[in-house]
Formats: C-alpha cells, sequence, structure tokens
C-alpha cells in the first residue's frame, strides 16, 4: 500500500532496493510501545562494505510514517551524513534525541511526506500490507 499510494516512499524504497551494498529488515516491537521512541534503526557496518539496518517499528496506527522516517535515516547514510559530528558541531537540522540517538529533520519531514500523500490517497487503506 505504501509502495502503491507514495511517491516519496517509492523514491526511498527504490533507492534502497538499487544499493547492492545493503540489507534492510523491518519489524514491530511491541516495546516500543512503553519508551520515548516509536521507532528506531540500528546499523551494523562490515569491513566488506556490507549494511545491515534493523528497523524496529512500534505498534499503532503511524507506522507508514514511522517506516518512511527510519527509511531516510538510510537513505542519510548511503549519502555519507555524519550524523554524529553534526548533531555535536550544533548543526540546525541534526540533534541528538536520546542517549546514542540522533534525530534529523529530514528524516521528520520525509515521514510527514508520506504521511500526507497516503492520507490523500483515493485508495487510502489502514493496512500497511495487502
Amino acid at each position: 500500500m505504501m509502495l502503491r499510494s507514495s511517491a516519496t516512499f517509492r523514491s526511498q524504497y527504490q533507492r534502497i532496493a538499487d544499493t547492492k551494498s545493503i540489507v534492510v529488515g523491518v519489524r514491530i516491537n511491541p516495546a516500543l510501545l512503553e519508551g520515548h521512541f516509536r521507532a528506531q534503526s540500528t546499523f551494523h557496518r562490515y569491513y566488506s562494505g556490507l549494511i545491515v539496518v534493523a528497523v524496529s517499528i512500534g505498534p499503532g496506527s503511524h507506522q507508514a510514517e514511522w517506516i518512511a522516517h527510519e527509511f531516510e535515516h538510510i537513505l542519510e547514510q548511503l549519502d555519507g551524513c555524519n550524523l554524529p559530528r553534526l548533531a555535536s558541531g550544533g548543526a540546525r537540522d541534526v540533534w541528538y534525541s536520546g542517549q546514542n540517538m540522533i534525530e534529523t529533520a529530514r528524516a521528520v519531514r520525509a515521514g510527514h511526506t508520506v504521511r500526507d500523500e497516503l492520507r490523500q490517497h483515493p485508495s487510502r487503506s489502514d493496512k500497511l500490507v495487502e
């Protein structure tokens, strides 16, 4: 449904799919319901150049927005953004949102854009997968 209804998400997905050196797994993590975060991604980089990303999404009605948000964080890494350096250096659009957790305005915008595209799509469904 996200691929069909959101041009922004299609673009994110295609760019990640076209990258040969990355593996992305997405799962629902009920434990995120109890914390301050609704989604998070963990990156593992290997000497071979392989990047493995574990995306965890909390339960709730905004999962599509959170997936798009996390996918944008993946794209930031593919673009070579050094988020710790930017956050530590006081960059306006990059900040620490928790211990060892970095947030970006770019990812927030991407999530909001996909959310809005899904709301505007005539065959909108609350289900992510049909």
